[in-house]
């Protein structure tokens, strides 16, 4: 295997700068990148559904936000995901493909039975299964994920969507279930 010497070619100062970039500077810079990305792609998800992106681009950053909002741990990053998935949960509520439009309500849907341990749980929606849904700290964005799907549809002036979790909610806290 060949190594790349990138540095052949940096001035001094540059290799400075290399040298002293810690493992810390290069995981902060990368959960800036994660949060820009995350706004950038909720900003076009937002202005450009239907008009310049297809169904498949929008169901594209639609599955890459919600992975990230399953997924991400650095508080940082999941809020800025957050923002980023609410702009795009609120151009799929107004989309005129149902595909699109139907999207957030089976993302909750989906969500709701994985949180309760239904072994029956729908269609499979950007790979989510139960194993990867936690209540606990390491899925801190899965409350966040809620409520982007929740005020989305709140903006459009309804409310279904609020009912259907609370309900499923107070159930399971009557019934005692854990989730």
């Amino acid at each position: 295997m060949k190594f790349i010497n990138f540095t052949q070619n940096c001035d001094e100062e540059t290799l400075r700068i290399i040298k002293n970039t810690t493992p810390q500077i290069i995981l902060i810079n990368a959960w800036r990148t994660v949060k820009e990305v995350s706004l950038f792609l909720g900003d076009i998800s937002l202005r450009c559904t239907g008009i310049i992106l297809s169904s498949k681009e929008t169901l594209d950053i639609a599955e890459h936000l919600s992975q990230l909002m399953r997924k991400t741990i650095h508080r940082g990053a999941f809020e800025q995901a957050f923002y980023g998935f609410s702009q795009l949960c609120i151009a799929l509520r107004l989309s005129h493909d149902p595909e699109l439009h139907n999207l957030p309500f089976k993302i909750l849907e989906l969500l709701i039975s994985s949180l309760s341990g239904e072994d029956e749980h729908r269609e499979n929606i950007f790979g989510l299964e139960i194993k990867d849904v936690s209540a606990t700290r390491r899925s801190a964005g899965l409350p966040f994920t809620f409520q982007a799907l929740i005020v989305s549809e709140m903006k459009i002036a309804s409310s279904n969507n609020f009912h259907f979790v609370m309900r499923n909610l107070i159930t399971y806290a009557r019934e005692g279930k854990q989730l």
